[in-house]
């Protein structure tokens, strides 16, 4: 018999913060938007790069999570625009020491790596924004 896989108690903040995430993959979007909705304190939202200025103009986000696809290269200036609304949270794999200093030189407020896991993120996504 299969037992069922038990989530570990999540940590509960106090604040429902809103957040939208860029992305060109619409799966990776998708699913962790739905991941950090059900672990609760977020409300997602998810776009393209294409609409991202307009849509953190207009839906007035807590914060930004900007994904970099592995082989495409950092946008600088789509970072420090996106950091006029909100602060902005790359998430990546892998960054070599030139891309980290080229990523802060624009205004992010952190890197999270892709293979740290959901409750790091949404930790990080608290202290960002002052609501850990």
């Amino acid at each position: 018999m299969v037992e069922a896989r038990q989530l570990r108690p999540v940590e509960r903040f106090p604040t429902r913060l809103r957040a939208l995430i860029v992305t060109e993959d619409e799966r990776l979007g998708g699913t962790l938007a739905r991941v950090l909705e059900r672990r609760g304190a977020l409300r997602v939202k998810k776009t393209t790069p294409a609409v991202a200025i307009a849509q953190a103009r207009i839906e007035g986000v807590d914060v930004v999570l900007l994904d970099l696809a592995a082989g495409v290269a950092f946008d600088g200036e789509l970072s420090a625009r996106l950091g006029e609304y909100a602060p902005v949270i790359l998430l990546c794999s892998y960054l070599t020491q030139g891309e980290r200093e080229r990523v802060r030189a624009s205004g992010v407020a952190a890197i999270h790596l892709k293979h740290i896991g959901v409750e790091d993120l949404r930790r990080r996504i608290h202290t960002v924004c002052g609501t850990a």
